[in-house]
């Protein structure tokens, strides 16, 4: 687990960008005052007053926080304090007296929470990331009747408060953004920010009485996430119950044999649930019903439904139990990274899985095979808005493209040019003039020397097909058709450049243009027979998805798994495996080394610093 560097200052006095900024600020000046502003009363400075005024665990509880702004670091009883910048505005605005303890031992709420860390381990995260054991062993000491409310007790009071309330705000902070900020894992992840002030929400759960009500609301929203938290449940029944066997190495088998190995796969497909105990002894015979099962299991694996164990079929069902377990946390994890929101209308591709599916008000309304990026041209994720279609487009090849894949062929044959119909202008500006083919010197072109730019008149050979569907982003990614229609066919479809390639265009676009006044399925197939460029702006813009799914859960509550084609799994496994480190709090302008381009916005709305210099 990553534990962020975070920073606050007073030009980002919220959490959440949409939050009033008057608690924070006040918040601050209150700390402000009790700890620098200097007062003359009665022999005793203003502080002190006030200080005299706190009730004793307060005062400990101030003192520690005070004491976390000489070293530059927070720990208590051994624990790290990740949620550092959020610690002192909370406690300043209640005056720094306790949250989670009375007297006489912990409070209701207190022992709710305490059971909600305790079941996180449900909802793939962690309980002792969130102080569980430490807090535990605490709670059951303030139970114990106190012989007097000594410095002692008093210091376990404040102790107890300031990880309890460094659980709640990194676990709500978890729970809503994940636990790892994909962006410094995967250089093409962009984070969603999920603008929720954390204090305004403790706050209004402490006061409601109903905080653990409140954090379990910070869940993702979706079915989806609810299938694979149901499924890495069961999968740790299996593991539980003593997993799966494996398959040996040997020949591929098929429907009608006879082998000890078919006996051995019916015990397989019975541990993961694809189809039922067989009776002893289990017969070695692969029967029809064997057939259905090993059919299940391929298209729960993205592998082509042919009913034969062959390599990869028999590679999928030797995957350890643990490793699938693995693959269930991680895409919790990925879950938790997406907005809570994407729209009544939307489109939703998921690359791993080579597909997009169309959802309307929640109703699914179809789905179809897509091409996707490379391994070595990956195609990003993010979410974007579709805002205008471009049938019969013109195609303005990238550069990167230009260089390394169209200047090659155009070197070797000096005809590719008019036979693809592409033409050359002497650079990207509006006022570029066409240039001749043989007015270019090929031979000294390269990646340092590319002035001028390829266009691709429309038409059957135009690589994007008959239309595109835009949705402008940083990465210049889109989906569209193409006149490669038979890479659909493959099972693996990782063939592009970053953009999307779409099966059935022509129900894609009915999908996108309806409520676009004029636009139905005729004057489309109209519109995209003709050749004439025609760039429709839609009346209503829909959200575009693009997610990294390598395990799901469907409707029907069966477990989906996909091969990592961008190998993004393993890293991630690493970041969530990893214990808090300690990190030093210093405001963002202190960082030696940090460039403003570095200070960014988290999933939860803190100021983060992305890879900060050693102090």
């Amino acid at each position: 687990m990553t534990c962020f560097a975070f920073s606050v200052t007073r030009s980002t006095p919220s959490v959440g960008r949409g939050t009033s900024r008057w608690p924070r600020l006040a918040g601050r000046w209150l700390a402000g005052v009790l700890t620098l502003l200097i007062c003359v009363s009665g022999g005793k400075t203003f502080a002190e007053e006030e200080s005299v005024r706190l009730s004793p665990v307060a005062r400990d509880i101030r003192s520690r926080i005070e004491a976390r702004q000489e070293d530059r670091r927070f720990t208590c009883q051994g624990e790290l304090i990740c949620g550092i910048a959020l610690i002192p505005d909370f406690y300043a605005a209640r005056r720094f007296e306790p949250a989670w303890s009375l007297p006489g031992g912990a409070t209701r709420q207190a022992r709710e929470i305490l059971e909600t860390i305790r079941n996180t381990d449900f909802e793939g995260l962690t309980p002792d990331d969130y102080h569980d054991q430490r807090l535990n062993a605490m709670a059951t000491r303030l139970a114990t009747p106190p012989g007097d409310a000594g410095p002692e007790r008093t210091a376990l009071r404040a102790d107890f408060d300031l990880l309890m309330t460094d659980a709640v705000f990194l676990l709500s902070a978890h729970i809503l953004g994940g636990r790892v900020n994909p962006e410094t894992i995967h250089g093409s992840w962009s984070a969603f920010s999920h603008e929720v002030d954390l204090i305004e929400l403790v706050n209004k759960g402490l006061q409601e009485e109903r905080l653990a009500q409140l954090i379990k609301g910070l869940h993702p929203p979706y079915a989806g996430y609810t299938g694979v938290r149901r499924a890495l449940a069961a999968y740790r029944r299996m593991a539980a119950s003593g997993g799966w066997p494996r398959l040996s190495e040997g020949p591929s088998l098929h429907p009608g044999d006879e082998d000890p190995a078919v006996a051995l796969l019916r015990e397989r497909l019975a541990a993961s649930g694809d189809i039922d105990e067989a009776p002893r002894p289990v017969s070695p015979l692969f029967d029809a019903s064997l057939e259905i099962a090993v059919k299940a299991f391929q298209r729960r694996h993205g592998l082509e439904a042919d009913g034969v164990v062959g390599k990869k079929t028999r590679q999928a069902l030797n995957v350890p139990l643990d490793q699938r377990i693995e693959q269930l946390l991680i895409n919790m994890e990925r879950w938790r990274w997406i907005p809570n929101d994407l729209g009544p209308r939307y489109l939703a591709v998921n690359i791993a899985d080579f597909n997009l599916t169309m959802v309307d008000e929640g109703q699914f309304r179809g789905a179809m095979r897509v091409v996707v990026g490379r391994a070595y041209r990956k195609t990003p994720v993010f979410s974007g808005t579709m805002t205008y279609l471009d049938f019969n487009p013109y195609w303005n090849i990238p550069r990167r493209l230009a260089i390394e894949d169209i200047l090659p062929r155009i070197r070797e044959d000096p005809e590719y040019i008019q036979r693809q119909g592409i033409r050359i202008f002497s650079g990207w500006s509006e006022d570029a003039v066409e240039l001749s083919p043989d007015a270019v010197d090929w031979s000294a072109m390269h990646k340092d020397h590319f002035p001028i730019r390829l266009q691709q008149a429309p038409g059957p050979r135009n690589a994007l097909g008959r239309v595109k569907f835009m949705f402008p982003n940083k990465y210049a990614v889109y989906l569209h058709d193409t006149p490669a229609r038979g890479l659909f066919n493959s099972v693996s479809r990782g063939f592009s450049s970053g953009c999307i390639r779409v099966e059935d265009p022509a129900t894609l676009a009915e999908f996108v243009l309806e409520g676009t006044q004029g636009w139905d399925r005729e004057r489309i197939e109209q519109a995209l027979g003709d050749g004439q460029r025609q760039v429709i702006r839609l009346q209503h813009s829909i959200p575009v998805h693009l997610l990294y799914w390598t395990a799901w859960s469907d409707e029907k509550g069966a477990v989906h798994f996909r091969e990592d084609i961008y190998e993004r799994d393993a890293p991630l496994m690493r970041a969530l495996h990893e214990k808090p480190a300690p990190q030093v709090w210093r405001p963002a302008n202190e960082l030696p080394g940090a460039h403003p381009a570095d200070v960014h916005m988290d999933e939860i709305g803190f100021r983060i610093i992305a890879n900060p210099a050693p102090a």
